[in-house]
């Protein structure tokens, strides 16, 4: 991803040494760090939900899975779906990235992807990605914006 964003020339930070994805424990325990969700359904194999409160008939606010929590740092092109809320989201990762590094969640619909960071400030930085995404030049703008 780096080379990419580098042969775009959106700024992005230097990847750090150490980067790895979360297991499903610390996506568990960085949802109770919030104090404001809970995991639903965390003994499913592939998904599981966080919601606000207890959501009768599904409801969630984020949906997290992997095809195989076992593998997941162990395979070269493993990773993590995310389905939901994208502040949600921002602010699960701003948590994990704390013990895992640097983590990237690249929306599915095309918009700007962004490098997540122990310390960032993830109001401000889902302000400008939603005002980035309203925009024909959303990359640009967004990373052009972003303090990396």
């Amino acid at each position: 991803m780096e080379s990419w964003l580098t042969l775009h020339e959106y700024p992005h930070p230097q990847v750090k040494a150490g980067n790895r994805l979360p297991t499903k424990v610390e996506i568990i325990n960085a949802i109770e760090m919030t104090g404001s969700f809970r995991a639903q359904d965390v003994d499913r194999k592939e998904f599981f939900a966080i919601s606000r409160e207890p959501a009768p008939g599904g409801e969630y606010e984020v949906r997290i899975g992997c095809s195989d929590w076992e593998r997941l740092n162990i395979s070269g092109n493993a990773s993590i779906t995310m389905h939901g809320n994208f502040e949600v989201e921002l602010t699960l990762l701003e948590i994990l990235s704390h013990r895992c590094g640097q983590l990237l969640l690249y929306p599915d619909t095309g918009d700007p992807c962004v490098v997540v960071e122990p310390g960032m400030d993830v109001g401000t930085v889902f302000a400008l990605w939603k005002e980035a995404i309203k925009r024909i030049d959303a990359w640009q703008y967004f990373f052009g914006r972003m303090n990396y």
